[in-house]
This record gives structure tokens, sequence and C-alpha cells, in this order.
């Protein structure tokens, strides 16, 4: 169950950074922004939409496939006696994974395997209270892009 704790809390976190990213790396399609408060503006309104695409998908699909590549590398770095292989053939499954939508899906892919190897080297008890009370970064970024976009 820890494990599974730790990839929930990775999920919030990466789930958080990546809308981020996204309303960052692609504000509006249609719509240019004519100076910086706008750009603000366009990109605080667009935070939530990708939050709603991408938070389930890194719930269910990221967590299963984090499990899925944590396994195979740590399987394969007990037979060769090399932790550091472990963790290139998991980021490697991270990455593969993550290109089932290409440019979208890799940057969650890549921001979760880089917050759930933060999360092993801080080596820490995970619980099921610390991971529920992570869901509240998804809950506090919606908060802040609903009440500075009105």
């Amino acid at each position: 169950m820890q494990i599974l704790y730790r990839k929930v809390i990775a999920a919030s976190i990466a789930g958080t950074i990546h809308s981020i990213l996204l309303g960052l790396l692609f504000p509006a399609q249609f719509i240019q922004p004519t100076d910086d408060s706008a750009f603000f503006t366009i990109v605080m309104t667009i935070i939530p939409t990708y939050m709603v695409y991408v938070l389930p998908v890194i719930f269910t699909y990221g967590i299963a496939c984090s499990i899925a590549s944590d396994t195979i590398g740590n399987f394969i770095s007990k037979k060769s006696n090399d932790r550091r292989i472990g963790i290139i053939v998991s980021g490697s499954l991270h990455i593969v994974f993550g290109l089932v939508l290409l440019l979208f899906s890799l940057i969650g892919a890549v921001v979760f395997f880089l917050v759930d190897q933060i999360l092993v080297k801080l080596d820490r008890k995970y619980t099921f209270l610390f991971s529920v009370t992570s869901l509240f970064f998804p809950i506090l970024l919606l908060g802040v892009c609903v009440m500075s976009a009105s």
C-alpha cells in the first residue's frame, strides 16, 4: 500500500504541475494575447480546463503505468544488482507509456516520473491521510485560477 500512497501523492503534484505547464506552453490556440495581463488571464482561464482532462488520466492511466514501470525496473535492477539500471528502465518505460498523446502526455509522464523519484529520495513513510491531503494541491490551484480569472 505504501507504493500506492506514494503514487497518489505523485499524481496529485504531477497533475498540478502538468496543468500549469500546459497552460503556459499552450495557452490558447485561437487567441493571441496583446499584453502580459491578457496572457495571464488566458493562462489562468485555461488551466482548469487542462485539469479536467489531465487529472483523471494521471490518476488512472498514470498511476497504473507508473506501478508497472517501477515493477519492471525493480525486477531488472535486482537481476543486474544495479539500482541505476532499474531507474533508467523505469524512466524509459514512463516515456514510452507517455507517448500516447505525444507532447501533451509526454510532459505529464516525465513530470510524474521526476516527482515520484523525488518522493522516493525523501524516503518517508506515506500514509493514507497524507495521500488524501495531497489532493488539496489541485483543488488549491483550481481555487487560485477561479479567483484570479474573475
